[in-house]
């Protein structure tokens, strides 16, 4: 795949420039321009096989248009190149990388704040955390015993009054431990507890800052949300 997929192209210009061309000039031209985009440097090597086969021509056709299609490219020793591609690459590198820069730097202020608003309910996190540890979920033997049990999520009552002390201002966690099961379910996400445990302490803490509204049936998009941020706050690593 190459480095830029998308290449922007300017059709008032380009048939300006290029009203005197015949249909397979108009082909070779195209291919060539796609070609030279895709390479690190936006260049071709100037190289009469090569270039006959990514315009897609034989050599014997090539011959009998290369003259027209370069007059559209810089040619030296080397390479060939075309100069309002070349600016056009420039052009979209220095937006993409203020976009890189932007990004960085949303995500950077992103997780400031959520550090900040986390360690208001440290204490409860670290109590289930360490619950964590020492969790092992043995479905065979507490069958027909869970006070919550969805197609996932399954907690007998120690470990649900744990959560519900833990994250006590979380107003329904029924419904916040429903949203999970749903996600986790599509999910098809085996070892749920850690990973619950780390979004509902988030929760928790969103919550107590006054960030959060009750749970509520999660969009696509909330699922995708969600997703990445037990990816971001799973101190777990996934391990149960």
């Amino acid at each position: 795949m190459a480095d830029y997929p998308y290449m922007p192209f300017w059709t008032d210009a380009y048939l300006g420039d290029t009203s005197h061309l015949k249909t397979i000039e108009h082909g070779a031209y195209m291919l060539l321009l796609i070609a030279c985009w895709r390479t690190k440097d936006c260049t071709l090597p100037n190289d009469d096989n090569l270039l006959a086969r990514y315009a897609g021509l034989g050599d014997k056709q090539w011959q009998r248009i290369k003259p027209i299609i370069l007059k559209f490219f810089e040619v030296d020793e080397n390479t060939i190149s075309q100069r309002r591609l070349t600016k056009e690459r420039v052009a979209v590198e220095q937006r993409s990388n203020q976009a890189r820069k932007a990004a960085n730097a949303k995500w950077l202020k992103t997780k400031e704040t959520g550090d900040a608003s986390a360690s208001s309910g440290q204490c409860s996190g670290d109590a289930i955390h360490n619950h964590i540890h020492n969790h092992t979920h043995k479905e065979n033997n507490n069958k027909g015993k869970w006070i919550f049990e969805g197609k996932t999520i399954r907690l007998n009552q120690r470990d649900y009054d744990d959560w519900k002390k833990a994250y006590s201002a979380i107003p329904d966690l029924r419904a916040e431990l429903t949203s999970l099961d749903d996600y986790y379910t599509s999910e098809k996400v085996d070892k749920w507890f850690p990973r619950a445990s780390a979004a509902l302490a988030k929760k928790n803490a969103q919550y107590l800052a006054g960030k959060k509204t009750p749970a509520h049936k999660m969009t696509d998009a909330e699922y995708n949300r969600l997703h990445s941020d037990l990816v971001t706050a799973n101190p777990m690593g996934g391990a149960q």
